[in-house]
């Protein structure tokens, strides 16, 4: 049985502006727009903070990378930083993540996929996917492992911005600074739990935060925007019967869970963007046992 796991860099085989640096640029306006936003929430209202500037971000940063500086910037600077303000946090930065993404000059942009790579993919029989969208059409399931976005039926608007439609219903304070200081713009309104993208955090991970779930602590306190969870279990749990296994378009770095995860695999295939120059290689031989490592472009 052939099986593949998709990441972001399919994004990247068309000239969509879906590169590290295209979605950095727009992180930085987002976090610019919302710094408003993380300002009243989060630093007592304290004006003028430049997060972008402030966190260090840079522009070879990837977007988990970016909204991490920034996550770890503001928990440093705020008194008292509990749970609450950590998942609050958290489900902030992955909407100005997803408006990084998939909004470009005000309008949702959805990646398109060339041909020859939709057609390569009818030789899987399992096809899994770490994007967000479905923007693959093919006659065959693919199982998304980080959730799925519903955002493509969203209009274009001049001013328009992604805000936390969970938070926006449970919590007051968050719905005021909406309704007050952001008055003039269109809001697409996601609830950015339905998906697993959050900042890089040391020490705490995709599966500590969406497959463990909310649990009781001398830091967590009663709050209607956060109901007792007990979490989506194995994130990666599917792969779990896999003995063959291609993977494109994804980075070693970051998701150590799953990185932990393929390695259990016997059989893995890495294809790497100009493999002879990249040092991501050097990685993936560290991490993975036996893994073989090809060009992308053997695989188009």
């Amino acid at each position: 049985m052939k099986a593949i796991l998709m990441g972001n860099g399919i994004n990247m085989l068309e000239k969509n502006n879906f590169d590290s640096k295209s979605i950095a640029h727009r992180f930085e306006q987002a976090i610019n727009k919302n710094a408003k936003l993380l300002s009243k929430m989060f630093m007592s209202d304290e004006n003028n903070i430049n997060f972008y500037e402030e966190s260090e971000c840079g522009i070879k940063d990837n977007i988990e990378r970016l909204s991490g500086k920034v996550f770890c910037y503001i928990k440093q600077k705020k008194a008292n930083f509990t749970l609450n303000d950590r998942y609050r946090l958290i489900e902030i930065l992955a909407n100005i993540s997803i408006e990084s993404i998939f909004l470009q000059d005000s309008k949702v942009y959805i990646p398109k996929i060339p041909f020859k790579f939709i057609s390569a993919l009818e030789s899987y029989n399992k096809i899994f996917s770490l994007n967000y969208y479905d923007n693959i059409n093919i006659n065959k399931e693919i199982t998304y492992l980080h959730g799925k976005l519903h955002i493509g039926k969203y209009e274009s608007s001049p001013k328009i911005m992604v805000c936390s439609s969970f938070l926006y219903k449970y919590n007051e304070e968050y719905k005021e600074i909406i309704d007050k200081e952001y008055i003039e713009y269109d809001k697409i309104f996601i609830d950015a739990r339905s998906i697993v993208l959050m900042p890089e955090i040391i020490n705490y991970t995709k599966q500590n935060h969406f497959g463990e779930g909310l649990y009781p602590d001398e830091k967590l306190y009663s709050a209607n925007d956060l109901f007792p969870s007990s979490g989506m279990g194995d994130l990666y749990a599917k792969l779990d019967d896999i003995e063959k296994l291609d993977i494109f378009g994804m980075s070693p770095y970051g998701d150590e869970d799953l990185i932990n995860k393929i390695t259990k695999i016997q059989d893995v295939t890495v294809y790497v963007y100009d493999l002879k120059n990249n040092s991501e290689k050097d990685e993936w031989i560290r991490k993975v046992k036996n893994v073989k490592l090809k060009d992308s472009e053997e695989f188009l």
